[in-house]
């Protein structure tokens, strides 16, 4: 395997995990990013790309609509794995995104031949199943085991394995982590199973001896206390949306990647880096009128606002201490958790003041997230003066919160705190969730 002649300073690893051909813009979008991050900076930075599409065979089996035997199944199901040659990823950059171009112009799914000769090697193109692209190396050497992932039917196993493989390749550069897809809190993290996830890329950097120095999840719902809490481990800092993240299909388009991306290459600790990022993601949302902002969050996906969400995009996107949240955070949630519970036992309409300030800050349809800060500051009110342990406990909490979100930008018209929760649980105690058990058995009792 050859080494490397430099040693960048900067080490990005992308994931795109789409389940419809229309949405394979977004990964396309993200690739020519992130060649015009690796044209801007050349030696100082490499870029590995991991994109998954489902194929419509494993869409029907998943949906339920074959009749294929369950013998059949793993046939069917095995995702194709291409990888795409080092050298041809960023031969020639604007090339490429001129490339790009010509295949948005084709249907989605579909590379045009053009594409196809500037990545010179094996069939490149978003095919069904995982697709894999680094600029420096061949990923077939980098992996060195990609047959193993012929059979794969998701695309964690592919993703897991090369972000070991990046980050043993450059221990000690700084790595930052990309997550494109659609989210919601800790039940899908861009585009993947939130409990899966976790599991995966958590053992990923377990096996790396190392993890990312800043997560971006560009991911509507991710800035959530449930999902973060569990991702500690993953990353040092974060930066994500606590509600929608604006797609390619908005007029105003995405979020620019390549500028919040290049914030890594800055000088300083991880800390500044992720600042940095939160900043530039934010300043999107000052570039036109936000009529949006005065709509409700909870309203927002309605269809007579759809429209004007498509124009005035107005989201709120923070930079996390993972570390502070995993650690003070948590605890002081956990201690809330419990004070909150024995103020319902003695006050028997404590109950009608929870829902009341749950509804007031729900950021979604299914009144499931709801905004952390937001909730406390309008509960807090309700609480009765001899009530003191509860209303330290709270006041604790909120100055944890404020402690752990490093830089936050929310809609001016409708504010949120940064950091949203799971109020919809189920039943059972989810033992291998690093939420506190206290704040677990306050949602079920409470909502």
């Amino acid at each position: 395997m050859a080494i490397p002649v430099k040693k960048p300073r900067v080490v990005v690893t992308s994931a795109s995990t789409f389940w419809k051909k229309r949405e394979m813009l977004e990964p396309l979008k993200t690739n020519v990013a992130l060649v015009g991050l690796k044209s801007e900076y050349k030696d100082q930075v490499e870029v590995g790309s991991v994109v998954f599409q489902e194929g419509l065979l494993a869409k029907s089996l998943r949906l339920g609509k074959s009749a294929l035997s369950e013998a059949a199944k793993p046939k069917f199901l095995a995702a194709a794995v291409v990888m795409g040659t080092a050298a041809a990823f960023v031969s020639v950059p604007f090339g490429l995104a001129m490339a790009g171009a010509t295949w948005l112009s084709a249907p989605l799914g579909v590379a045009t031949s053009s594409f196809q000769s500037e990545l010179k090697g094996p069939e490149s193109s978003f095919q069904d199943g995982v697709t894999i692209s680094q600029t420096a190396h061949n990923p077939t050497e980098l992996l060195a085991d990609e047959q193993a992932l012929d059979s794969e039917s998701s695309p964690l196993p592919a993703l897991s394995r090369f972000t070991v493989a990046q980050m043993k390749r450059y221990p000690q550069v700084r790595h930052i982590a990309h997550f494109n897809g659609h989210g919601h809190g800790s039940e899908l993290a861009a585009g993947l199973a939130g409990e899966e996830f976790a599991a995966e890329m958590t053992k990923a950097v377990e096996s790396a001896s190392r993890n990312f120095d800043v997560a971006y999840y560009e991911t509507c719902y991710g800035a959530n206390y449930d999902f973060l809490v569990n991702q500690a481990d993953l990353a040092d800092y974060v930066v994500a949306f606590e509600d929608l993240a604006p797609s390619s299909f908005a007029e105003q388009g995405r979020v620019p990647l390549e500028e919040v991306l290049e914030q890594g290459m800055r000088d300083g600790d991880s800390r500044k880096v992720a600042v940095e990022m939160a900043k530039v993601a934010g300043q999107y949302f000052e570039m036109s009128p936000k009529a949006i902002s005065e709509v409700p969050h909870a309203e927002r996906q309605k269809r007579v606002h759809l429209k004007a969400l498509s124009v005035n995009h107005d989201s709120t996107v923070s930079a996390f201490d993972l570390k502070a949240l995993q650690g003070s955070l948590s605890e002081e949630m956990g201690a809330l958790g419990d004070a909150l519970r024995r103020e319902i036992k003695v006050d028997g309409s404590f109950r009608k003041n929870l829902a009341a300030a749950k509804k007031a800050n729900e950021i979604e349809r299914t009144g499931d997230l709801v905004d952390l800060g937001g909730f406390l500051r309008d509960l807090q009110p309700s609480i009765s003066k001899k009530s003191i342990g509860l209303h330290k406990a709270l006041t604790s909490t909120l100055r944890s919160l404020d402690q752990t979100i490093l830089h936050k930008r929310t809609s001016a018209g409708s504010p949120l705190s940064g950091l949203s929760v799971h109020t919809k649980l189920g039943t059972a105690k989810n033992l291998k969730s690093k939420v506190p058990s206290a704040w677990q058995d306050f949602v079920k009792e409470a909502f």
